[in-house]
């Protein structure tokens, strides 16, 4: 049995392990994850055991302090199975509600607007800074929706009302379901934190928007190629311009590989 300790991680910080989980389940291995409670109910669909209690006795990993989390993870978990660590290894993440969240968002052309940042020093724009942003995605095509927790309901609804076309979902999912809403996007916009791992580990390319910390140690893993980081430092001061050249280059990846352009 093997125990992987998240300590008070959120939820960022699991999906950031998980890729390394899910190569210890294959391998036969019972795992065990140690997070705070609070953090860890989007993620109930994993055949993971919660209990603290059950980590008694097991081997315990803890993440290292060098290099990106994502292939920190999986070297341990590789030293535990006795195999070379496949950094490219992405597992289906699962996620509850995907029938509902099929119903909010039909197709497969979405774009999300995730501005829910965990620290205030992370957050980005206002209304008119996101509504910008929807329009653009509106006008190459796409649907856009805007997700978040109940903290940033004001701002959503500011969103839709500036920019008509604009889907409020905020108040339509759940702690458990969100990642299902996630999981429905082409792109997704959204500052350094949980809601960008979750997007990156599922599949989207996500305009990642990074202010003091180093996004090659904490951005996107598998999709980097959108992160825009502000030159002071302060994500704040990240301008609408970049962000928009950022996501207008995401869609287009997003809309050669619909078309099958290598």
């Amino acid at each position: 049995m093997i125990a992987l300790d998240l300590g008070a991680g959120h939820a960022g910080d699991i999906a950031l392990a998980y890729p390394a989980i899910a190569a210890l389940q294959e391998a036969g291995q019972r795992v065990v994850v140690k997070v705070n409670p609070a953090h860890r109910r989007a993620f109930g669909a994993l055949a993971v055991d919660w209990s603290a209690n059950a980590a008694r006795g097991a081997r315990l990993l803890t993440i290292g302090r060098n290099g990106h989390p994502v292939r920190a993870w999986l070297d341990q978990a590789a030293a535990v199975i006795g195999t070379r660590p496949n950094y490219r290894f992405r597992p289906r993440l699962p996620v509850i509600g995907a029938a509902r969240a099929a119903e909010l968002m039909p197709g497969d052309r979405w774009v999300v607007l995730a501005p829910a940042a965990t620290r205030r020093w992370k957050a980005w724009g206002d209304v008119a800074g996101w509504a910008a942003l929807g329009d653009q995605a509106r006008l190459a095509g796409y649907g856009v929706a805007v997700v978040g927790p109940a903290e940033v309901a004001e701002l959503a609804a500011g969103i839709a009302a500036a920019a008509p076309g604009v889907v409020n979902l905020v108040g339509q999912d759940t702690p458990e379901t969100w990642p299902a809403l996630i999981e429905r996007a082409a792109v997704v916009v959204a500052p350094d934190g949980g809601t960008m791992h979750v997007a990156d580990l599922l599949g989207a390319r996500v305009v990642a928007l990074f202010g003091p910390t180093d996004p090659t140690r904490w951005g996107p893993y598998w999709c980097g190629d959108f992160i825009v980081q502000a030159s002071t430092g302060r994500t704040g001061d990240i301008t609408v311009d970049e962000i928009s050249n950022a996501l207008a280059d995401a869609l287009a990846a997003a809309d050669d590989e619909r078309e099958g352009v290598a």
